[in-house]
């Protein structure tokens, strides 16, 4: 399930769109995050479902909605930036081959959901 994002509430627009028991996409490990990248094929730029906590922490990234710790990464060389502004939420884009960068959570994007099943 694919949605756009272009609202001024980007970050809680995104959770709240994804329906049908879904949520914005987690990558947890290497073998889902190829698959994602597969299928976002058609599109320059998505946000995952990660975020930095408001405490500052350049490192500390987790995924929404279940607040677990992110630590399976692929982060752009030199990403995350320090948290001195509002770049707290977790994006991949084609120009950077695929690699993660922080990016404001209000920055208009594309998105996918997620719908895992129990079996």
């Amino acid at each position: 399930m694919i949605q756009e994002q272009s609202d001024e509430e980007g970050e809680k627009h995104r959770q709240e769109t994804c329906y049908l028991k879904a949520t914005i996409l987690n990558i947890e490990n290497k073998i889902p995050g190829n698959i994602s990248i597969s299928v976002a094929a058609g599109f320059t730029r998505y946000f995952l479902g990660g975020r930095r906590p408001d405490n500052g922490n350049i490192t500390e990234f987790y995924w929404e909605p279940s607040g677990v710790p992110i630590s399976y990464s692929r982060w752009r060389p030199g990403q995350p930036y320090p948290a001195d502004d509002d770049s707290n939420c977790i994006m991949i884009k084609m120009d950077h081959d695929w690699l993660w960068d922080d990016n404001s959570c209000r920055t208009p994007s594309i998105y996918m959901c997620q719908i895992v099943y129990d079996g």
